[in-house]
């Protein structure tokens, strides 16, 4: 899955680039299309890091190149830059732009290929330990808000400390609940009663605002059963359903960290 991902696709006359949207948007990707001669990186007042840019050399002309390199590197972005290849004149561009990841690709192309070797060649980019830290902190407090919690209660942040960890100390491993209050104890100084406690309140609270919508995606069995998620089955579902959302990033997160111990 290329879910975590977002792509900025420059449009092409022939229409090629719809194609290659329609093939990302199949595996769940973000894309963005921007006109022929702009490459737009703001949308709004919201910055937009694509992880991957494709677009057309020829027709955006040297200056407009300039232009965008300049942006990348006054962003510190480094996307796959993927050229949608009408001439031959790669060692210009790949001098303009300053980069040397630079894919061209012959038109007209075959958009399910393409797709896939974007897949790949991102699958292989290391990853950023503290960019993928803080993305993944972004994405546990944007869970635990919609399933109905919020920073009042006095568990929150027991709750997403133990998502954190479970994610990031015990590589999305499964672990006893008491194991966790340990953890929790130690960073926060309380005993683990109270941490069952507020923990215990913030779930249960949470449940009666939940979106039903919410409760099919993540605890489709308790809403069948009608009982309330227990603070194990919440901790480990949300830290679940992250691992998946972030799955390559954080399979190589795990590779890397092991061949480090």
């Amino acid at each position: 899955m290329l879910t975590d991902y977002s792509v900025l696709i420059s449009e092409s006359y022939d229409g090629q680039h719809k194609l290659l949207t329609e093939e990302l948007k199949r595996k769940g990707t973000k894309v963005h299309i921007c006109g022929d001669t702009e490459i737009e990186l703001e949308i709004g007042a919201v910055k937009y890091t694509p992880d991957v840019i494709v677009i057309d050399c020829c027709k955006l002309g040297y200056k407009k190149l300039l232009h965008f390199r300049e942006i990348l590197h006054e962003d510190d972005i480094h996307p796959i830059i993927y050229n949608i290849y009408t001439y031959d004149d790669t060692e210009t561009i790949r001098i303009l732009l300053d980069y040397d990841d630079i894919l061209h690709i012959l038109m007209p192309y075959d958009a399910k290929n393409v797709c896939h070797y974007m897949l790949d060649k991102l699958k292989r980019i290391p990853v950023d330990p503290d960019i993928l830290r803080q993305n993944i902190s972004k994405e546990i407090h944007r869970i635990i808000t919609s399933t109905g919690i919020n920073r009042k209660h006095s568990g929150y942040d027991h709750i997403y400390y133990m998502i954190f960890l479970l994610i990031f100390k015990y590589n999305g491993n499964k672990v006893q609940i008491g194991e966790l209050y340990k953890d929790i104890e130690k960073q926060y100084g309380k005993n683990t009663a109270a941490i069952e406690r507020s923990t215990r309140s913030a779930i249960v609270s949470g449940w009666e605002k939940m979106k039903p919508v919410d409760k099919q995606m993540l605890f489709e069995s308790c809403l069948a059963n009608g009982t309330k998620p227990t603070n194990a089955m919440y901790i480990n579902t949300i830290a679940l359903y992250i691992k998946h959302l972030y799955n390559d990033q954080l399979e190589m997160y795990y590779k890397n960290k092991n061949d480090h111990t």
